[in-house]
């Protein structure tokens, strides 16, 4: 072997994705290396851990961090009936939930457009695949979407009556002569759900 033949690659895993209100410090992204996700000033962390680590299959160790924004404000009144001057301190909370991840084979409708508390989220399906789960997810007082992240799964293929009629009768007959040895009915249609 010699040394031109001899090609190395140096693992990557790229980037990290950050979402609203996180930052990241580091600025090596090979195997090994170590980012540290903290919150953003007036962000405060709701879930996760910061540290990740680059592993061996180029993805990062760990789950992504959420920070939820919070807000201090001050105001100043003023009494009409004297001079004196005095100081309100309020402070409030902006519930932020943040984007959520994609769904294979689907897409994520922000429907006003937001992540803060009360907006909603709704999924569909690409061409041929079925929801399973909720269609819409709520951001939540605690800063996290409501319900559990739904998938697109399986082909789905709707047909008129007739080629439905003509699948069915297909498969009762490969039943009834006992020529299903190919597997179920699903196999001997290719995977396809038929509705």
């Amino acid at each position: 072997m010699t040394l031109n033949s001899l090609s190395l690659s140096v693992i990557n895993c790229g980037i990290p994705k950050r979402s609203t209100g996180v930052r990241y410090v580091g600025n090596s992204f090979t195997i090994n290396s170590e980012v540290i996700f903290e919150c953003e000033p007036g962000y405060k962390l709701v879930e996760g851990k910061g540290r990740r680590v680059c592993q061996e299959n180029g993805k990062w160790s760990g789950s992504d961090i959420t920070c939820r924004c919070e807000y201090n404000a001050m105001a100043t009144a003023r009494r009409e009936t004297d001079t004196h001057h005095f100081i309100v301190l309020f402070s409030f909370s902006v519930v932020e939930c943040g984007r959520v991840q994609p769904i294979l084979k689907g897409e994520i409708i922000y429907v006003n457009s937001t992540t803060y508390l009360s907006s909603e989220i709704n999924y569909s399906c690409g061409t041929g695949y079925k929801l399973v789960g909720n269609k819409a997810r709520h951001c939540q007082d605690d800063g996290r979407w409501s319900g559990i992240k739904p998938k697109c799964e399986g082909k789905v293929l709707t047909r008129n009556k007739e080629e439905r009629t003509t699948a069915i009768l297909l498969l009762f007959l490969l039943r009834r002569n006992s020529l299903s040895a190919a597997g179920d009915s699903k196999e001997l249609l290719g995977g396809v759900q038929w509705q």
